[in-house]
């Protein structure tokens, strides 16, 4: 995710406590207009984030909170500006790699069970340094609505003849009948 993203917000993992300590982050515009170019959408006119972070099982981080953004994006029906308020609450956990690690999830000749129940496994980390900015950006993405609809916008219905009503004026009903089209095609290739 960190691929032509210029949005970081590194935390020193060394000093976490399993009570935690609160955050909050702030882009600024210069940050929100390079995110809006990276999602694709027309504008991102402000992303917050406040959590709490904390120190996970030995080595590991957990991350809680809450994500705040105003997105707008084009409607898919008319192109019009559609704004959006999100709040989405994000947890995330995070492990520190190690060569141990490493080693037992490269063994490809290993069977893996994966249920689909379970909580996510956790991300790794290098540590100390942890950068919540692409995982912040990453919630955002899932959290905008994919068809962002303009109020009162609404796709044309085309009206389909009924049965054996033509629009040709032919009266046998099988000019736009797809089915028709394919017996046709059955009979030429028996031929």
């Amino acid at each position: 995710m960190k691929d032509g993203l210029v949005f970081h917000r590194e935390i020193s993992t060394t000093n976490l406590t399993r009570e935690g300590r609160q955050l909050s982050f702030t882009a600024s515009e210069t940050e929100c207009n390079e995110i809006a170019a990276f999602l694709g959408i027309s504008a991102l006119q402000s992303l917050s984030a406040s959590l709490a972070v904390r120190r996970w099982r030995r080595q590991g981080v957990a991350v809680e909170g809450v994500l705040h953004a105003t997105a707008i994006q084009e409607c898919v029906v008319t192109l019009a500006p559609v704004e959006e308020a999100i709040e989405e609450p994000l947890s995330l956990r995070f492990d520190l790699r190690d060569a141990r690690q490493r080693a037992r999830r490269a063994a490809p000749d290993k069977e893996v069970f994966v249920d689909p129940e379970a909580a996510d496994p956790p991300e790794l980390f290098d540590g100390p340094g942890l950068d919540l900015g692409p995982y912040l950006v990453e919630f955002l993405a899932m959290a905008l609505n994919p068809y962002p609809r303009a109020a009162g916008a609404e796709l044309a219905q085309r009206e389909f003849p009924a049965q054996g009503q033509d629009t040709a004026g032919s009266g046998d009903g099988t000019k736009d009948n797809p089915f028709h089209i394919l017996r046709n095609l059955k009979k030429d290739s028996a031929k």
